[in-house]
């Protein structure tokens, strides 16, 4: 066979001449061979790093430093081997997490995870490994080195966490968040403030890591669960962001109808498939023993069989390659587009997102990766699997969900509250949602913050702390009242009865830990709730209380009196005395009132239970909390924790936030580079080698430049993916050396437009490509490609081609599937199953969508099909490319078309090998080109690609005279 098919192609590209680097300003800062972890007063690390491959490094040191055992905990938990710690307590749930296919997926996401991202999972994991490795004696014997595919099941876990918790009724009542932005009209000084407050249980699973990156191209702060490489909510230097729960339905329960037959089958959606049933080997350690059981899990096409219930339990998982890119996108986001785009992702399953720049924007985003699902069912209950119509579909679109950029109230508040109420206008409409995306309403927390918002016009950073740290005991004033008339009406003297009523009546309604009445009122409350709830609940309502009742609200008063007596001898006992937070040897008085009642919740809802001390220890609340202050200039924040941003008893920062966090109190954070240094208490440099460069040696091959002129024999030097020397080059010992002579070393070209798909497997060495120095071919365009394309590139992988290839997914190929080739508008059933399927191939590594609006059956289609087509591919970082309607004489209303696909479904759009094709418009390339201009201008991303000639179109029949 012919040599020239093996001609070497370096892709000049990848391999650029490398020339000497302008020193930036600050440079100095930054340690080529090392990482700097600067660590302030109260233990949060500055990582201070050349890139952020180091930077990673550096996180995953300081987390495992930090928080070992919390760090090591959640990567068990994510590789269902959480009985290894906590014993055969927790093997039932590591058998389903091995069921659900968490570590498969994250093998098969490690093999697609783009380069950049599996280097810094890689440094990051490297980073924690040394951590742990210095504490080595110190650290239990559970704790084991860990790797990429930990991390990646750990992502997978983030989004799995509260299905999972609300599956095994573990969800705390009432967890939840708080968050709001103000718009600069409703600052005092024009910048937008915004307020993150997640509530989760505190000392328990849920553990917050605080830390700060700072590279020579990114400035970030926030927090992270301990194992995930990236800030889950926090700010950068120009954009702040933060999330509340929401409730989407996540999971689904199907009844399956079986049967026996070789083997025994379930219908599936009315098709009988067989069983599968997988053994895990799961390990528990209990008494310090490590024994070793076997569990068998029967599973199907939705998900793991449960157990004796004849239901199997379907979950949407988000891919974990989106999560980490996500994860990255969201924390170098420059503003709210660049943020919005990162969401878009759809690496994270759940959450309300409220998030502003410095720019001046706020924006609300309901969250949730839902498929979709027929909402004339009660999917609440288990769904019949035989039915068609209980399959899930694609998920919906982001832009399906509640959303708002810049509402006119210049207010977003949400407190686990309904989407609607976010905005505090009728920017977001109250119906018109299915009930599996959100059930919620009002909350206690989100009418009080929001009174308390919208009464300021012109609010401040220190406003806004106290707003969001604020206690008024929601119905207190009322229920007080009631009691106050029952005492009038049946005119009780009983002496504890009145000092109690007294007490109740001069009590702020307040929970600062100052506060002198809260106590007996919460006894009341919790004494005996039979009799009680039911009387505070009538009371709120404003209904009177009857004789009978009166006798016995008072009667339940004097029981909380006494008790309050015996226990703390003064009925006006100040609130922290009772209410207290504890770490360790450490108790400290806590502010906050939580979930005693009907969701009674303070904006600060800490709370817990009654103990047997008659105290109420603090389990539940605030889990951190953040204000922002965007101002251009430089982005101020305030933070708190509610212990310490260590895990070690022995450390200064086990502890040492409880004050100011008991008090309502914030600590500054010092946001920048120069103030990380400047108010540093501690720094340590860890060395940090980068990985030695893979070095290659072409020797002898005639290189071409690309420029057009004659090829040279040289030699071609290669080190770590770039082109360092060309010329006559002695080999060093530690290259490889590959004898290029009689072979060409030249560009590889990459093919933006080919159909060279068509024949390949026949044709495998693709020598019409080669020849010519096409090394990539994008193909499905015009709207034809293959599909399935996992199916497709499932056959590239198992039969090799000489060149890469990679694919649109095809409009025409996609409405001959659903509608066939009818000329006709597809009805809105049909446009949902194709964005199904387009959702489907996307995520099987489509770059996006093509579509040939000349061609049968794409011409079909309308515009607003392409648009919601193209919003699915936008929405999964695809482009929408485009033969368009017409290349002749109505090209100006084709043209027209694609920018308003690109404008209404937020995608970067291409024209086809752009032309005017008739003679009447020949003159009016220019004017084609001011039309692409403006709409650039406009903030669209539209691009063309031209024909290398002048040819109508490209077969050889354009060379044969007719």
């Amino acid at each position: 066979m012919r040599r020239l098919w093996a001609v070497i192609f370096v892709l000049w590209g990848a391999f650029t001449l490398s020339g000497a680097v302008q020193a930036q300003k600050g440079r100095e800062l930054f340690s080529k061979d090392s990482v700097r972890i600067y660590k302030d007063r109260y233990g949060v690390p500055s990582i201070v790093a050349k890139d952020l491959r180091a930077a990673m490094y550096g996180l995953g040191y300081a987390t495992g430093t930090d928080l070992p055992l919390d760090t090591a905990t959640f990567y068990k938990r994510g590789r269902g081997r959480n009985a290894e710690i906590f014993g055969k307590r927790a093997l039932l749930q590591d058998a389903f997490i091995r069921s659900i296919g968490v570590e498969e997926n994250a093998k098969n996401a490690l093999e697609r995870l783009p380069a950049k991202l599996a280097e810094y999972l890689k440094a990051y994991c490297a980073g924690v490994n040394r951590a742990f490795s210095e504490q080595k004696g110190s650290l239990p014997d559970w704790v084991e080195p860990i790797d990429e595919i930990d991390v990646l099941c750990f992502a997978q876990t983030i989004n799995l966490v509260f299905p999972l918790m609300e599956l095994q009724e573990e969800l705390t009542a009432g967890t939840g968040s708080n968050q709001f932005a103000v718009a600069p009209k409703r600052s005092a000084d024009g910048h937008p403030i915004l307020s993150a407050d997640p509530h989760l249980d505190i000392g328990g699973f849920f553990v917050w890591y605080e830390f700060a990156l700072y590279t020579p191209e990114l400035s970030v702060r926030g927090v992270t669960f301990p194992g995930a490489p990236f800030v889950g909510m926090g700010h950068n230097d120009k954009l702040a962001w933060c999330i509340t729960n929401n409730n989407p339905a996540l999971y689904s329960f199907y009844k399956y109808e079986s049967r026996t037959r070789e083997t025994k089958q379930y219908n599936y959606h009315g098709e009988w498939r067989n069983f599968t049933s997988e053994t895990y080997q799961l390990r528990s350690r209990d008494n310090g023993v490590l024994t070793t059981v076997s569990q068998t899990m029967l599973k199907t096409a939705w998900g793991p069989v449960i157990p004796f219930k004849g239901m199997a339990l379907s979950l949407a998982i988000p891919d974990p390659v989106n999560t980490l890119k996500q994860g990255f996108q969201m924390m170098t986001a420059h503003n709210v587009t660049d943020f919005q785009n990162a969401l878009s992702l759809r690496g994270l399953s759940m959450w309300n997102f409220v998030f502003a720049d410095v720019g001046g924007n706020i924006s609300y985003q309901y969250n949730a990766n839902v498929p979709r699902r027929d909402p004339s069912l009660n999917w609440v209950k288990p769904v019949s699997g035989s039915l068609p119509n209980t399959r899930w579909l694609a998920p919906h679109l982001l832009s399906e969900l509640p959303h708002i950029l810049n509402p006119e109230s210049g207010l977003l508040v949400n407190c686990n509250s309904a989407p609607w109420l976010t905005s505090m206008d009728d920017s977001i409409p109250a119906k018109g949602w299915a009930e599996y995306i959100t059930s919620y309403g009002h909350t206690t927390r989100y009418d009080r913050l929001s009174e308390l918002i919208k009464g300021d016009s012109e609010l401040t950073p220190q406003k806004a702390m106290r707003y969001a740290t604020d206690t008024l005991v929601p119905y207190s004033a009322t229920v007080v009242d009631a009691l106050k008339n029952a005492v009038r009406q049946t005119k009780n003297s009983d002496p504890l009865v009145l000092e109690a009523v007294a007490a109740l009546s001069k009590w702020d309604k307040r929970s600062d830990i100052t506060s002198r009445g809260g106590v007996p009122y919460t006894f009341w409350l919790s004494l005996d709730k039979r009799v009680t709830h039911p009387l505070a609940l009538k009371a709120v309502r404003h209904d009177v209380w009857n004789p009978k009742e009166n006798a016995q609200a008072l009667e339940a008063l004097k029981k909380a009196a006494e008790t309050v007596k015996k226990e703390f001898g003064d009925l006006r006992v100040e609130w922290g005395k009772f209410h207290y937070l504890e770490r360790g040897k450490k108790e400290v008085p806590c502010s906050g009132y939580g979930y005693v009642w009907n969701g009674d919740a303070a904006v600060v809802p800490d709370s817990g239970q009654i103990g047997a001390d008659k105290r109420m220890r603090v389990n539940f609340g605030s889990s951190f909390r953040m204000i922002a202050h965007l101002k251009p200039e430089g982005v101020e924040s305030w933070t708190i924790l509610p212990y310490g941003n260590s895990g070690n008893p022995k450390s200064p920062h086990f502890s040492d936030q409880m004050e100011q966090y008991g008090r309502g109190q914030y600590k500054p954070t010092h946001f920048g580079l120069k103030n990380a240094i400047r108010y540093s208490t501690e720094v340590k440099e860890i060395p940090f080698a980068q990985p030695s460069a893979v070095k290659i040696l072409l020797k002898g091959g005639l290189v071409i430049d690309g420029t057009g002129k004659r090829g040279v024999a040289e030699d071609v030097r290669i080190e770590g993916g770039r082109i360092v020397a060309i010329g006559h080059l002695t080999p060093i010992p530690s290259e490889k050396v590959v004898e290029a002579t009689g072979l060409v070393i030249a560009p590889g070209f990459l093919d933006a437009h080919s159909h060279a798909d068509g024949g390949i497997f026949a044709n495998p060495m693709a020598e019409t490509q080669i020849r010519q120095g096409i090394t990539t071919a994008i193909v499905g365009q015009d709207g034809g490609s293959h599909l399935p394309l996992s199916e497709w590139f499932q056959k590239i992988k198992e039969n090799p081609i000489a060149m890469n290839m990679a694919s649109f997914v095809g409009h025409g190929t996609i409405r001959q599937q659903v509608v066939g080739t009818d000329d006709r508008p597809a009805t809105p059933a049909e446009v949902v199953k194709m964005q199904a399927l387009v959702a489907q191939e996307m995520e099987a590594g489509a770059l996006g969508l093509s579509s040939g609006l000349e061609y049968v059956p794409g011409r079909y289609g309308n515009t607003e099909e392409l648009i919601a087509l193209a919003k699915t591919a936008g929405e999964r970082g695809g482009i929408y490319i485009s033969h368009v309607r017409n290349e002749d004489n109505t090209a100006f209303e084709a043209f027209d078309e694609l920018i308003r696909i690109a404008r209404r479904a937020h995608i970067p759009a291409q024209i086809s090998h752009i032309k005017l094709g008739s003679s009447k418009v020949w003159d009016k390339a220019n004017a084609v080109l001011q039309k692409m201009s403006v709409a650039r201008k406009e903030g669209l991303d539209i691009t063309a690609d031209v024909y290398p000639y002048t040819y109508w179109q490209s077969t050889v029949r354009v060379l044969i005279a007719t």
